[in-house]
């Protein structure tokens, strides 16, 4: 995340996704080992 080209999402900032990164991708660790992963869907888009 050098920079500030890394829109997470609309509501969630740069400042905060590099502070709740490590939370989150071990939360979702922890999700896939113990088997309560469920994926969403995938989005789908058109290409022009």
């Amino acid at each position: 995340m050098k920079t500030e080209h890394t829109p997470w999402s609309a509501t969630v900032n740069r400042d905060q996704l590099q502070r709740d990164l490590l939370e989150y991708v071990l939360g979702c660790r922890e999700e896939v080992l113990s088997g309560r992963y469920q994926p969403e869907p995938l989005r789908q888009f058109p290409m022009k």
